[in-house]
């Protein structure tokens, strides 16, 4: 998805309102991507990847603002809701989350700064091994982190969807307010 068709949203919202949902004409790639507005609303948004689906690629390039770590989220789900891996960002730093465990856990992948497009790319997605790779670039290309045989969160034999949470507990002690965040350019393959 690269939200350049600014006529229609493909992802349906599971929690908040389309109206803190734009398109931004900064992107990454082209010339739109889709803005998470500041707001006291938690934001959900999933999109479907079809039948018995197992992609062994998949990249999204983000960028945030924060003055209280956006905490946003980017997760990968089976029909049953078991979780392969969840991707977050948390004190300027991207982390991959993959047990159910509270909190972040402490594995990060690379620090970031705040205003500035990174793409994540999850890539060798082994169904088999239960393992995928992560890295993180910046907007020149270059790798600025990245980690190698990462085990599922969950066992999980296909993908039925792509989630982003826009959401910050801390702020009001329970889900809300989502911080500024743009989201473009999601390949899967």
């Amino acid at each position: 998805d690269d939200f350049e068709d600014t006529s229609q949203l493909d992802w349906e919202i599971t929690d908040g309102n389309r109206s803190n949902l734009t398109f931004s004409d900064e992107s990454a790639q082209g010339s739109h991507s889709l803005f998470f507005e500041d707001s006291s609303n938690r934001i959900i948004i999933k999109k479907s990847l079809g039948e018995v689906n197992q992609p062994q690629f998949l990249s999204y390039w983000f960028k945030y603002q924060s003055q209280n770590d956006n905490n946003f989220r980017v997760s990968l789900h089976d029909k049953n809701d078991n979780k392969l891996i969840e991707i977050r960002e948390y004190n300027q730093t991207v982390h991959y989350k993959n047990e159910r465990t509270p909190g972040v856990l402490n594995n990060p992948i690379a620090d970031i700064n705040q205003n500035k497009w990174y793409q994540i790319e999850l890539s060798n997605i082994d169904f088999e091994s239960g393992t995928l790779d992560i890295s993180a670039k910046d907007a020149g290309g270059d790798t600025i982190g990245s980690t190698s045989e990462i085990p599922f969160w969950d066992e999980v034999k296909n993908v039925d969807d792509v989630r982003i949470v826009n959401s910050l507990a801390a702020r009001s002690g329970g889900p809300g307010f989502a911080d500024p965040l743009w989201i473009d350019h999601i390949i899967r393959r």
